[in-house]
Parts: structure tokens; sequence; C-alpha cells
């Protein structure tokens, strides 16, 4: 009877331990095989668009990226290196690498030459795409393009394992040399410190990398302008599809506002969520930045024949704000009639000619330098409205976060963000202004003067202008009291 309970005993041991290390480990996945298919190249109308995402009319922030997860989730999965050929197909140039419907009715994936060698169009590759020096898929890591995980996967640490580590709408065709300046430095608009970056074949592009007010220690990465609303629109996408963690591999994704870089990667868990940023950049980006008609088709090519699940902020971009942003208050998402981007047609971009489309700013008579002790002041600033009709007019109501008059006590970098609103349309801009102690020796800061002469000569300055400061209070103070006598 004893060996019968210490038998129980141990295979029940054994039972919870295997279970627990289930529940810890990376869960097994089934990836799709790539064999030879029929590719379908149509793109979805706005019933269609729209009747995916049925119920989630009214929802907002976390409920509405609760309910888009149980839409988009567990979609069709394939390996990595499969996604090398798929992108023969959902990163093609179609105009100049187009195929017949003989071609696409058995489309053969292994097939690297001829019909299987396209013309690309690549993130990142806007000098070249579209022209005679645009990249053939042939060129694949030899010499102009790579995929480019667009949410890096060392924030989470999901390498390159399905799902998350080969997920199409953030997995991309891109120029080898942007990609590898991005690494994995947080998406942000550098102030400070800023490089300006070429491609692979050295054209020179708006990519930039550099710090700013809000990663003053760690480089941000900002990607040429025309693909920055591209670039934002995966990264939602990718917050909202790894909504839950389940495991490494297919982990809980969150944007944040705070630096997240790191030189290794760092692992999700169910307590500890992989981490990109800046979400206040990407919220600008995915207006600034509009959502074009090739995104609209590729993320249908990646719905219709491979993942069979779709990025909504490609679908409705205006739900960006509802799901992201903190301030908003609004009725909520819209599934109404004319409401998706489809080709041709993006109701939710579209600007009326009177309404107001963003706000510019003129700071070079503003005073953006100053001392500890002083204060703020935006005198000299130039606001410009622009409409929706193209034209301007420059504006005075307007508000700042930094009220003039505001005693400015700290040093460092700080963002002062001004707010126009014009029939109940609000816009922002933002420019820096940069606070630091009194120079110990006047017309040369602080911060030049410990470059050019080390730390022990500035201590030494210091110390002596303490000192004479010091001894000149003695000496007024004697020679008042001979005054007094």
């Amino acid at each position: 009877m004893k060996k019968r309970i210490n038998c129980l005993l141990v295979l029940s041991i054994i039972t919870l331990t295997i279970s627990f290390e289930l529940e810890n480990s990376v869960a097994p996945l089934q990836v799709e095989g790539l064999s030879t298919m029929s590719i379908s190249t149509s793109d979805k109308n706005d019933s269609e668009v729209n009747a995916y995402y049925q119920g989630v009319s009214g929802y907002k922030g976390e409920e509405l990226k609760a309910h888009l997860y149980s839409i988009i989730k567990d979609h069709t999965a394939y390996t990595y290196s499969e996604d090398v050929d798929i992108m023969k197909i959902t990163d093609r140039d179609w105009t100049l690498s187009p195929l017949n419907s003989t071609q696409l009715a058995a489309w053969n994936p292994s097939i690297d030459t001829g019909i299987g060698d396209p013309y690309l169009k690549l993130l990142y590759g806007g000098n070249y795409n579209g022209t005679t020096s645009a990249v053939k898929w042939s060129d694949n890591h030899t010499t102009v393009w790579n995929k480019e995980h667009i949410w890096a996967k060392s924030h989470g640490n999901f390498d390159t394992n399905a799902p998350a580590g080969t997920d199409l709408h953030h997995l991309i065709a891109a120029d080898q040399g942007i990609n590898n300046f991005h690494s994995n430095y947080d998406y942000g608009m550098p102030t400070e410190n800023v490089e300006s970056l070429v491609d692979e074949r050295g054209n020179p592009t708006t990519s930039l990398r550099g710090t700013n007010i809000d990663s003053p220690n760690y480089v941000v990465f900002a990607p040429p302008e025309e693909d920055r609303g591209d670039v934002a629109r995966a990264l939602f996408y990718m917050a909202t599809r790894y909504f839950e963690w389940k495991s490494l591999a297919d982990p809980k994704l969150v944007i944040v506002d705070e630096p997240t870089y790191t030189s290794t990667a760092v692992s999700s868990s169910p307590s500890s969520p992989g981490k990109m940023a800046f979400l206040k950049t990407l919220l600008q980006w995915n207006e600034l930045d509009p959502v074009s008609d090739y995104e609209i088709h590729r993320n249908n090519l990646i719905d219709i024949n491979f993942q069979h699940n779709r990025n909504p902020y490609i679908d409705h971009p205006e739900w960006v704000n509802i799901v992201y942003d903190t301030a908003y208050d609004g009725p909520g998402a819209t599934i109404e009639t004319g409401s998706a981007c489809t080709i041709g047609n993006c109701a939710s971009q579209e600007v009326n000619p009177e309404d107001l489309a963003s706000i510019s700013l003129n700071t070079n008579q503003v005073k953006t330098d100053y001392y500890i002790g002083e204060t703020f002041s935006n005198e000299g600033l130039v606001v410009t409205a622009k409409l929706g009709d193209g034209s301007s007019h420059i504006v005075d109501s307007y508000t700042s976060s930094y009220a003039d008059g505001y005693l400015l006590n700290e040093a460092g970098e700080f963002t002062v963000t001004i707010s126009y609103s014009e029939n109940d349309i609000l816009k922002t801009a933002a420019y820096s202004i940069k606070v630091q102690a009194k120079s110990i020796i006047p017309g040369i800061d602080n911060t030049t003067l410990y470059e050019i002469l080390g730390a022990s000569i500035i201590i030494i300055l210091s110390i002596t202008s303490a000192l004479l400061s010091k001894k000149s209070k003695r000496k007024r103070k004697r020679n008042s009291k001979f005054r007094k006598k």
C-alpha cells in the first residue's frame, strides 16, 4: 500500500511539473506550409472591410483594443524563411512586375527566377522604388534589402519565431542601410546629436538618428518622412494583435512614452510585456503620413492570401486615437457605410477645405536658451494655421504648455507644446528650450567649458569663482562699515 501511495505521489509531482513547464514555455505553434497556391490581388470594398469588424461600434480605449484583438488574433502563421518567399507577393511592385491570371492561379513560391524574381517596393526605399534602379527580390540580403521587424524583436525577445517574429503586418522588405541604422532603437524625433541617414546606396534620406529630451541618454530613430505613418500603424497593430501574453513567441506588447532601449534582448513574460516607444510621436506620425493605396493593397494581400487577419489601423486610421490617445472623449469606433479606408478612398483622412489641417511654428525670434532662475517667454513666436484648402493665416490665440513668466528652476532640455483650436479642431506643434546653470565664465556655457578644459579645471574655476564672490561680499561689507563711521 505504501508503494502504491508513493508511486501516485511521484506521478502527481511529475504531472504538476510538466504542467508548470508547459505554461511557462514557448507554446508550440502550427505554422502553415507554403506551396503552390492561387493568389488573389483583389481589394476588399467598404462593406467587406467593415463586416470584418462587426461588434466594435461604440467602444474606445482598452475595450476597443480588446475587441480588435479578439478579431485579429490566432492568425495563420508562416516560418521566417517562408516569409522571404511570401514577400514576392506582399512587397511586390505590381507596376514593374505584374502577374497575369494564369500565373496567379498557380503561383509557385519556390521559383526564384523570371516571375519569381520580381521588383520590390521597399520600406525606406523612396529614392529608387518604381524607378530603373528598383530592387529585385534576388538582391535579398546581399546588396540592398532585408527584412525589417518594425517592432524590434529584442523588445520582447520573440526573435524570428512565429507568430510575432514572422507576422507580415510588421515584417516588411526594407532598405538594408536604413534598417541597420534603425537597429533596435525606439522611435522618436531627434533634436540633439542628430545624424542624417543615407540609404544602402548612399542616397540622402529624411531618416534621422539622435537623442532628444525624452531620451537624452539613448538614441531614437525616425524613418524617412514618407514611411513614418506606415511604421506607426504597424506598431499600433502589434500592440493590439499581441494584447495578451500566451508565450515568448506570442507575447503581450505595449507602446509607452519612456525609453525602452537596451543593448540586450528583454524577454516578455505574463507580468512584463515587451515595450517600444514613443507613443506620442507615433500618434503624430499616423496623422502626418496618411494611409496610402500601397498600404491598403498590402493589407489585403496578407489577409486574403496568407495570414487571414488585417491591420485595423490601415482600415480605420482614426481608431489609432480612439484606442491610444488618453485624451480622446468622442463617441468611439464606428463601422458606418463609407468609413473604411479602401483603394482611392479614405474618408477619415480627408480634410475639408475650411478645416484646420495643421499648425507650424517659426521660432527664429524666440529665446530658446535660458539660465536657471530666468522666466520663460514665447515672445517672438509666430504660429501659422494651415487649412485644408492649403491657405494659411497667422494666429495669436494659441495656448502654451509653459505660460509666459514661468520660473525656470531646473536644468535640462524641455519641450514647449503649442496648441491651437479652430472650429473645434485642435492641432499641436512643439519646439525645445534649453535651461542651464549660470556660466562660470561669462559668454561660455558650462558644457562647452567642460569639453574644452575638463572636469578638474571646471572644479577649480568653480571654487575660485565662489571664493572671489565671497571675498567681494566681505569687501563690500567692510566698505559699508567705513561709510557708517
